[in-house]
């Protein structure tokens, strides 16, 4: 099973479902408490919920930053933690790819450069 994150303009990130549910909760981590909303909407778009679909195209700019900033963090933390954090240590290096290919996706999105209302 696979999962995938719908950010708009035919940006899609298509992943592993392991991989997608696990980003998708890290992620969520660093949005609670104070963007509550947003971290349910990923949480809830796991692949044992939504069948691994994640649509943010309709995410304003506000949400949108919080959202990039809070996967900046999780990518940090997850690196700080190392390989040896992993069940599989070897599945570790694609891991973090994946999860940096987000992070350049969302870093690539006109809603970073908007000011939020």
């Amino acid at each position: 099973m696979s999962g995938v994150i719908v950010l708009g303009d035919n940006a899609d990130w298509i992943v592993a479902g392991w991989v997608y549910d696990n980003v998708l909760a890290y992620i969520a981590e660093e949005l609670e408490p104070s963007r509550r909303e947003l971290a349910q909407l990923l949480l809830n778009s796991r692949t044992g919920v939504a069948l691994g679909y994640c649509d943010l195209s309709g995410l304003d700019a506000g949400q949108f930053q919080s959202l990039a900033q809070a996967a900046a963090r999780a990518l940090s933390a997850v690196k700080k933690r190392g390989p040896s954090a992993f069940h599989y240590p070897s599945f570790y290096p694609g891991f973090v790819d994946r999860f940096e290919e987000l992070r350049r996706l969302l870093e690539g999105d006109a809603r970073l450069t908007t000011r939020p209302r």
